[in-house]
């Protein structure tokens, strides 16, 4: 038995490949049936898509420039922060895991594994 949190947690793939850009939306509805939640809207991959869709709406394309931020592409920003916010959430469940146990990423889907199986497929 594995634990993440107080709650049993089955190892195995958590957010498979189909989610596509969603899948930081969809981990973080995952963690939070474990009890993670989002101290700000920015911690919250859901909340920062909604965001970048926002300003998309706006007229502005995914590789505007707005003199006004320096140069920076803002939707790219909010889009980097939403992988962020997933490598957050991914951080809150390996602290509340079980040791031996771990969460994370391979090709493109959300895993957990045992340490074993993660040095096998790295």
């Amino acid at each position: 038995m594995v634990t993440c949190n107080g709650e049993e947690v089955d190892p195995g793939c958590w957010v498979e490949g189909h989610w596509g850009q969603y899948g930081p939306d969809h981990l973080a509805d995952q963690a939070g049936s474990l009890g993670w939640e989002p101290e700000t809207c920015l911690d919250d991959p859901r909340e920062i898509r909604r965001i970048a869709d926002l300003i998309e709406t706006w007229g502005y394309p995914r590789d505007h420039t707005d003199m006004r931020s320096e140069g920076v592409n803002i939707i790219a920003s909010f889009w980097e922060l939403h992988i962020e916010s997933a490598d957050a959430i991914e951080a809150w469940l390996n602290d509340h895991t079980d040791e031996g146990y771990s969460w994370g990423w391979s090709d493109g889907e959300f895993y957990l594994w045992a340490t074993e199986t993660w040095e096998e497929v790295y």
